[in-house]
């Protein structure tokens, strides 16, 4: 038998062992590999979450502390949201709310050297601050951000006001509150010119965007001067929209994640109050009509109306959630009123009184709203008749406004007779003087007018009185020529939430809007008051005259969630 050597077989077992070993090597590299691509995806995700999550925060914030009833509201009488486009200077701004890390950077958005500055605001339309225009997906520059445009808050989660800035803070970094404008929405293109507008050919870049409960819409500011007192085609007045801007981050460090996100926001309108005097008071009466020429009427500042322009007979409607006694006087309108028991839950067995020589017309129609009659807010038939009430369902709750914070001086003011916007203590107006108001915001301890006095605003805009009433039993007495400003009821507001009387006298005109709910009100003599009174409870004698600007409703004010009206990334 003959052997075969096969010689040259030798090392096969071993090659094929080392080739296997470099597959199983490279297939392991491979899984590691993909393992840790898989580990970074995962972690760049992570953080793209918590940096997305953490500007929902700064927004839902935002959301939470516009409201005036938020323990840390950004929303007060003394501090209210703007309602204008900002502009370079501190009477307008825009509010950042802050969330630095203890110990970290700084967070100051209005600073384009800042780690954490605001890339984003020349791209939201806001014009007047001078900001240089960029093309879309170009971060902003130091030309671009405004230098004394803006108001800083710190944000107020977690709340630690011992240890603020705490040292894990929710990681976003800021959130931009500002009124939301016009063809402030750039979209996909290389041009400054590629915009968005709300509608079309109305307004300018510049213009508010308003807010009607179902459409947003640009102001017109031919026929008003703020959302507030634009009317929606369903006669309410509408609010603003507010554009949020959040920046979250997933750590302090310079390459963390970030994501910034946008929502636009707005207050759900209150329905029409079509009442221009209201006592909240259940007394029977809390309206009182004395002597035979205390009437009634009313007409609208809307898209620039005046009284001799717009007067009516009708329109000057009344309310109450106790009693009116119209007496011998003239009611030129509805009277709403709480039906009585036990058919209603009104606390007045007898909730309308009319004198002999007196009247309410009511819309005088059996249909309202037909034959130029106006709508009565409770029940048709006989209750929109002349001398009838108009029931309504249940009492109106309004917000007593807050004092002014901080609190004016309690001493008299002895000062010049123009004043700027600021905290003043008692202020007293006598003789042939003039006191001359700049436009904004005063707190006050008290206002006396006497004699010829007389209050002028100029140059003209509109004027917000909070008043503290401090020690002082009649903490707002007008009387003497008056108050002069435009016819607008709404450029001249008064807020007091005490219970001292309030008295109105002498033969001058008022127009103003008085928020006093809790406060009575007096009215003598042969004056005239245009705009709308709210108050505890109400007495016009004399030839004192009311006359009810409806675009100045105190409708009871809507102090809930803003709703969301929008929401998008900004891929900056």
């Amino acid at each position: 038998m003959k052997n075969v050597t096969r010689n040259r077989e030798r090392g096969v077992a071993l090659f094929f062992s080392i080739f296997a070993l470099l597959l199983l090597t490279a297939i392991a590299g491979a899984l590691i590999f993909m393992a840790s691509t898989e580990t970074s995806i995962n972690s760049n995700y992570r953080q793209e979450q918590t940096a997305f999550f953490a500007a929902k925060a700064g927004i839902e914030e935002a959301r939470a502390r516009m409201m005036p009833a938020d323990p840390n509201s950004i929303n007060t009488t003394a501090a209210p949201l703007p309602i204008v486009a900002p502009t370079n200077n501190a009477t307008s701004p825009i509010i950042y709310i802050v969330n630095p890390v203890k110990g970290g950077t700084a967070v100051q958005p209005w600073n384009a050297a800042n780690q954490w500055a605001d890339d984003e605001l020349c791209h939201d339309g806001y014009t007047a601050l001078g900001l240089t225009a960029v093309a879309p997906d170009v971060r902003c520059t130091t030309a671009n951000l405004p230098t004394a445009a803006y108001s800083a808050l710190t944000s107020e989660i977690p709340f630690n006001a011992t240890a603020y800035p705490t040292a894990t803070p929710v990681p976003y970094k800021w959130v931009r509150v500002a009124p939301k404008l016009n063809a402030s929405m750039q979209g996909p293109g290389t041009t400054v010119n590629t915009i968005y507008d709300v509608n079309s050919g109305v307004g300018t870049g510049i213009t508010p965007v308003c807010w009607d409960g179902v459409n947003e819409w640009v102001l017109t500011i031919l026929t008003a001067a703020n959302c507030q007192q634009m009317n929606s085609v369903n006669s309410t007045y509408m609010t603003n929209v507010y554009t949020l801007t959040s920046l979250g981050v997933s750590s302090d460090a310079t390459n963390a994640a970030r994501k910034m996100l946008q929502a636009e926001v707005a207050l759900n309108p209150t329905p029409p109050f079509p009442y221009g005097l209201f006592a909240t008071s259940t007394a029977c009466p809390a309206i009182v009509f004395n002597g035979n020429n205390a009437s009634t009427n009313s007409y609208t500042s809307a898209g620039g109306g005046t009284y001799a322009t717009t007067q009516s007979n009708y329109g000057g409607d009344v309310g109450s959630n106790g009693g009116v006694s119209v007496g011998n006087g003239n009611v030129a309108g509805i009277v709403g009123v709480l039906q009585p028991p036990p058919l209603g839950n009104g606390a007045c067995a007898t909730p309308l009184s009319v004198g002999s020589n007196g009247s309410t017309l009511g819309p005088n129609c059996s249909t309202p709203g037909v034959g130029g009659c106006g709508a009565c807010p409770g029940p048709t038939g006989p209750n929109c008749l002349a001398n009838n009430p108009t029931y309504v369902p249940t009492p109106y709750v309004f917000p007593a406004p807050p004092p002014p914070n901080p609190l004016p001086p309690t001493t008299a003011y002895s000062g010049g007779n123009s004043l700027v916007p600021g905290s003043y203590g008692n202020i007293s107006i006598t003789g042939n003087t003039t006191l001359t108001l700049a436009p904004g915001t005063y707190s006050i301890n008290s206002l006396s007018m006497a004699g010829k006095g007389q209050i002028a605003v100029n140059p003209p805009g509109a004027v917000t009185l909070n008043v503290a009433g401090q020690g002082n039993a009649n903490p707002i007495a007008i009387a003497g020529n008056g108050i002069v400003d435009d016819s607008v009821a709404n450029d001249f507001t008064i807020n007091y939430g005490g219970t001292g009387a309030v008295s109105i006298a002498g033969n001058g005109d008022v127009t103003a809007v008085l928020n006093s709910p809790n406060a009575a009100v007096t009215q003598v003599g042969n004056g005239n008051w245009y705009g709308s009174i709210l108050a505890a409870s109400i007495s016009i004698s004399g030839n004192a005259f009311f006359h009810f600007d409806r675009n100045s409703a105190l409708a009871p004010a809507n102090n809930g969630y803003y709703t969301l009206i929008g929401f998008r990334e900004v891929p900056y």
